[in-house]
């Protein structure tokens, strides 16, 4: 079994465009918008491509560097009303967001709780936290 680093989580990333896609004009008109405007003259499918290698690379990172991978993007549903634009989600979009990823996290959180890893124990110390004394710094400004 894979251990994993239990203080670095790497999530995918989920863009809202397939190839094929077809949107409300005036409902999703951001949408449309972010997508044909700021990514012309890439086709939607090309934009798909990308997003999937990203998730590609993302999830190869962390199988690399003993990361756990949340594939956020392969749980969210494809539903435009739950986005702003292709990217940036809207309130009922960043709560689903929130609830998918928190339904990955909570069982990572119960393992270490169980194993007693967390909380960790803090030793006190009775040393004094380092001071810093102010000191003067002069220049001459007709130098300047």
């Amino acid at each position: 079994m894979l251990k994993v680093n239990p203080k670095l989580r790497l999530a995918s990333f989920f863009w809202l465009v397939k190839d094929g896609m077809v949107l409300d004009p005036i409902r999703h008109r951001a949408i449309l918008e972010y997508l044909n405007q700021s990514y012309a003259p890439f086709r939607y499918h090309d934009m798909e491509r990308l997003a999937a290698f990203e998730n590609r690379v993302f999830a190869k990172y962390a199988s690399a560097h003993k990361l756990a991978f949340i594939d956020i993007a392969r749980l969210l549903p494809f539903d435009p009303d739950l986005y702003v634009d292709a990217i940036h989600n809207t309130y009922a979009g960043e709560r689903l967001r929130a609830w998918v990823f928190f339904q990955h996290v909570l069982p990572i959180v119960e393992g270490h709780l169980k194993s007693g890893a967390w909380p960790r124990k803090v030793n006190s110390s009775d040393a004094r936290p380092p001071t810093f004394t102010a000191r003067p710094i002069t220049f001459d400004c007709k130098r300047l």
